[in-house]
């Protein structure tokens, strides 16, 4: 009987360990999607496209990615989106004007695919190793929840 109970908790362990493992493999990817879509939405910058897209995806809305990703997103993003900005105001009257203003889209896409962002999501994964209690944690960050 004893053997049994040992083998249960040894699979039951080894369960567990596999699911926290998969759980912060989509987290990483879940990371980088995040980074992108905020990415996108904060480059454009227009109430307008912020609303249409917001009606008809509704990928930004994510409990879990809001409590565990969001603030170390958007420290990211903030440096990026300035140089955004200050291109584009650089741009005018300096290049054609189909080529002057944002480069959204690319300036994302970049990031996105960038050494930068998978180092920082090797960094953040470490903590998200960390969290035991995911319910608790959400509860603190989004009552409503």
């Amino acid at each position: 009987m004893k053997k049994y109970i040992l083998i249960l908790l040894a699979l039951s362990g080894i369960i567990s360990c596999s699911s926290i493992n998969k759980r912060n493999n989509n987290w990483k990817q879940d990371f980088k999607d995040r980074t992108l879509y905020k990415c996108l939405i904060a480059g454009y910058n227009d109430k307008n496209i912020t609303k249409g897209i917001f009606k008809i995806d509704k990928s930004l809305y994510n409990p879990i990615a809001t409590t565990i990703f969001d603030e170390k997103i958007d420290s990211i993003l903030l440096p990026i989106n300035q140089k955004m900005r200050n291109d584009s105001l650089n741009s005018l009257n300096k290049i054609s004007e189909a080529k002057a203003g944002k480069q959204v889209f690319n300036t994302c896409l970049k990031l996105y695919k960038s050494s930068a962002l998978d180092r920082e999501v090797e960094i953040e994964s470490n903590k998200w190793k960390k969290i035991k209690n995911i319910d608790s944690l959400l509860e603190a960050k989004n009552p409503a929840f």
